[in-house]
């Protein structure tokens, strides 16, 4: 059985037990199906991934034990930085995810003489907040 590996904007320390945010909650029990017991892998951005098992599932909200803590997974020695012209439809979403997938550092969203695409301000600072979000899923899916 595969070890789902969960972003979560907590922090986290070995031997305690935390509840997750809904949406982890939600992806974790009616998503993924885990059940009481099951073992998961957290991540935060501290650099550590935290062992972890479901110890109570309620309606709305998610308890789980951290047993234990590792370093997250080996990083490049090499910090690869993208900056991409904002592309129309979904293909800026496809970049974000497939770089961040394989290994991408920081990515920087540009806008270029010849740029079909204009965003005000507020439209702005949604697409960052969506793409910030793709990258997280990519995160959890590659490790």
């Amino acid at each position: 059985m595969r070890i789902i590996r969960l972003y979560v904007d907590l922090p986290l320390n070995a031997e305690t037990r935390v509840e997750l945010p809904e949406g982890a909650a939600h992806h974790l029990c009616k998503v993924l199906r885990a059940k009481v017991g099951y073992d998961i892998s957290l991540f935060n951005g501290d650099g550590f991934d935290y062992s972890a098992r479901v110890a109570d599932i309620g309606k709305k909200s998610v308890w789980v034990e951290i047993t234990g803590k590792t370093s997250g997974p080996a990083r490049s020695p090499v910090q690869v930085h993208i900056g991409q012209v904002i592309s129309k439809g979904d293909r800026m979403d496809y970049m974000v995810q497939k770089t961040t997938e394989l290994g991408v550092t920081q990515i920087t969203p540009l806008f270029g003489e010849r740029c079909d695409v204009r965003l005000d301000e507020d439209r702005q600072s949604k697409r960052l907040q969506h793409w910030q979000q793709i990258a997280l899923h990519a995160c959890e899916q590659s490790g």
